[in-house]
């Protein structure tokens, strides 16, 4: 924990995994996406992402506990093959869903099905 930083980039570029340890509140939520830009792998407590979008397994590892992000974390670290497989799942979701195309069509199928 560093508080507030002017740029967020050079952090991200000496860690290898971000985690998420909350349940509440939106802050590291949105860093979901972040971490997934700047092709860190996410590890996440059990219920922190509440993303649908975001497979357990796939674009994240979910855990049960405290000591359980840190084990994962350092497994990821020790583990290249499955840490690349998330951060490339994870910033392919990034690429395709996350955009301005995606919103603009996601918006008009809802104001068409509100029409009918």
């Amino acid at each position: 924990m560093t508080g507030t930083v002017d740029d967020v980039a050079p952090f991200y570029r000496k860690c290898s995994v971000a985690l998420v340890p909350e349940l509440l509140g939106a802050g590291f939520k949105l860093k979901l996406l972040e971490a997934a830009a700047y092709g860190t792998a996410i590890v996440a407590l059990k219920g922190a992402v509440t993303d649908d979008a975001f497979e357990c397994g796939v674009h994240y590892l979910e855990v049960d506990s405290y000591e359980a992000l840190v084990d994962a974390a350092i497994g990821l670290v020790d583990h290249g093959e499955q840490l690349k497989s998330l951060t490339t799942n994870a910033r392919m979701l990034l690429d395709s869903r996350y955009t301005w195309e995606f919103s603009y069509q996601a918006l008009m199928s809802a104001i068409d099905g509100a029409r009918q």
